[in-house]
């Protein structure tokens, strides 16, 4: 890994959530982890925050999440899109340093590995090069749609850096319809390997929209199983972030990491060997968009 390294004094970090049992120990760890960083917490009106030592607090009113249904019309997990983006956009507003660090309210800092990343987040090129620089974000979850047919333009929305006009490029994004949330009501009629009603992951909800500023990306829902979504998927991936694990980044999410296996290659997960092979291909090779550019 590099020695060089962006200045803490240049980096707002961006915490963003509900309160959790960790948000205490989670802002501790960015004070002995990453000095000198202005650390603001993003979360829900009526929040307590009197014992938090950050710097400054977003707050807002929580927008809500929608139920999805699973087979029988069973409830499945919420989905929390528009409170991501709430939180979010209303912490990366508050950014006022050239790079922004995004953090969850139960993540745990453990090293400065960030900053060190953030000196190498090279300009973006490509046909579908969205931001000016790279966009880091970590392995837990970016997926591979080789490995799970509902993996396409899924880059993790846990842990995130990079310049803060990037960071907001991704996030500033219209809400998702509360349609989306029941898109395959039908059990008869929804694809069998899109398990549960919603149309996006709030993942591809979130990379989606933010390329629709200046792309048409014309991939209906996340069931789109094609060998041109695949490749769009991972061209689109590797112009314009960088994966990275989390002893890279020095940054942790401990109820995530406990679905994963860190001594073998990850189920459905797009490790930063993976995402150098395709960075390297996707930003030497010239293709033309499956899709055409709206600008």
């Amino acid at each position: 890994m590099s020695s060089t390294t962006v200045d803490p004094s240049d980096v707002t970090v961006v915490m963003q959530g509900p309160r959790t049992p960790l948000t205490l120990d989670a802002a501790a760890s960015v004070r002995r982890h990453l000095p000198g960083t202005h650390l603001v917490l993003s979360t829900w009106t009526d929040t307590d925050v009197d014992d938090l030592d950050v710097d400054a607090v977003a707050f807002s009113d929580d927008p809500g999440s929608f139920v999805s249904t699973t087979i029988k019309g069973i409830a499945g997990p919420p989905i929390n899109t528009n409170r991501m983006v709430v939180s979010t956009v209303a912490g990366l507003r508050l950014a006022d340093r050239p790079y922004v660090l995004k953090l969850r309210t139960d993540s745990l800092v453990e090293h400065a590995g960030a900053l060190r990343l953030m000196a190498q987040l090279s300009p973006t090129r490509g046909e579908w090069a969205l931001f000016d620089h790279l966009v880091g974000v970590s392995s837990v979850y970016t997926r591979n749609p080789l490995k799970t047919p509902t993996g396409c333009f899924h880059p993790a929305d846990t842990i995130q850096f990079g310049h803060t006009a990037d960071l907001l490029m991704l996030w500033d994004v219209p809400p998702m319809p509360a349609s989306d949330a029941d898109y395959f009501p039908d059990d008869d009629t929804r694809p069998v390997w899109s398990v549960t009603s919603q149309r996006y992951y709030p993942e591809q909800w979130l990379f989606i929209s933010a390329l629709r500023k200046r792309y048409t990306v014309e991939f209906d829902h996340r069931a789109v199983f094609t060998s041109e979504a695949f490749e769009a998927s991972n061209r689109s991936v590797a112009q314009n972030f960088l994966v990275a694990e989390p002893w890279q980044m020095g940054v942790r999410v401990p109820h995530l990491e406990q679905q994963l296996r860190w001594n073998e290659d990850p189920i459905c997960v797009m490790t930063h060997p993976i995402w150098h092979q395709l960075h390297v291909d996707a930003t030497t090779t010239v293709r033309e968009r499956p899709w055409v550019a709206t600008a």
